[in-house]
């Protein structure tokens, strides 16, 4: 334990955005710092939740501090990140027909705190002109409140303008789903899968920070070279092997906030431009 990883501690965008915007007053590092001892033993892993709750925090800090200025949030493009909602659009399990009854239909199951599971409709989509398009049959119906199926949804996105072909052979999945290279009209999972509105689904995070007015950029994945945070972990955890060995807890928070601490704006600078070399290219 003389020496453990940083990988248990997680420290916020806020403490970076501090100084980085030097010209300005200064503002609490631990107003969105979040020291973390992650392991079952311990307190257990960061949740999309957590990172939800901790975004709020630090735009909260940006609103009080720059109210006048743009800002964007980067972030890893992990799956801790990118959950989406649970009525968020996807062809995963989507029947090709309408189903026989009420009791068959096609929906989105929610977990409840009390371990119940609550269904809901999955959210309607969008043709390529914009307008919304309806996953579920309308009232007065006869269907009214089913599912249309795969087949009717990829049909109304012909008669809409959509380049398609025809899905009424199709079948709703490639055998075993291993759809051929480069195919994208083998199925009608497929099919759906590369529509612009299911393409487009943005995530938790992207949809908060939007909401807020924020931009949000996820860094592409296994490209930590162009990645802003992780060429700051990495400083950081070099600055944190020079310090002397201790077992004692006190000790080990203290020189990972001291590590951060120690990344110099010139480099963070240099990281930001390394992205938008990348970016260019």
């Amino acid at each position: 334990m003389s020496h453990p990883t940083m990988g248990g501690f997680r420290e916020p965008t806020c403490e970076l955005l501090r100084r980085c915007h030097t010209s300005h007053a200064d503002i609490s590092s631990r107003d969105a710092c979040v020291l973390f001892k992650a392991g079952k033993t311990h307190e257990c892993y960061f949740t999309n939740t957590e990172i939800l709750a901790q975004a709020n925090r630090a735009m909260d800090i940006i609103d009080r501090n720059y109210p006048c200025e743009e800002h964007v949030f980067f972030y890893d493009n992990a799956k801790i990140h990118t959950v989406r909602q649970l009525d968020a659009l996807t062809a995963q399990n989507m029947p090709v027909n309408p189903p026989k009854n009420i009791t068959k239909n096609f929906l989105c199951s929610i977990k409840n705190p009390d371990g119940s599971i609550d269904k809901i409709c999955m959210q309607d989509g969008h043709f390529l002109d914009g307008t919304q398009q309806f996953f579920y049959f309308p009232d007065g119906h006869w269907l009214a409140g089913l599912f249309k199926g795969m087949r009717q949804i990829i049909q109304e996105c012909i008669f809409h303008g959509a380049n398609l072909l025809d899905p009424t052979n199709f079948l709703a999945q490639c055998p075993e789903f291993k759809c051929l290279p480069g195919v994208a009209t083998c199925c009608c999972h497929r099919i759906l899968f590369n529509e612009p509105d299911f393409v487009t689904q943005k995530s938790k995070l992207q949809e908060l920070c939007e909401s807020c007015r924020y931009r949000m950029i996820f860094y592409p994945k296994f490209h930590c070279e162009v990645s802003f945070i992780e060429q700051c972990w990495g400083f950081a955890k070099r600055v944190y092997r020079e310090f002397p060995s201790s077992s004692t807890e006190a000790d080990l928070e203290c020189n990972v906030i001291r590590a951060l601490n120690a990344v110099p704006l010139e480099s963070m600078r240099s990281f930001v431009l390394i992205y938008h070399i990348s970016q260019a290219h």
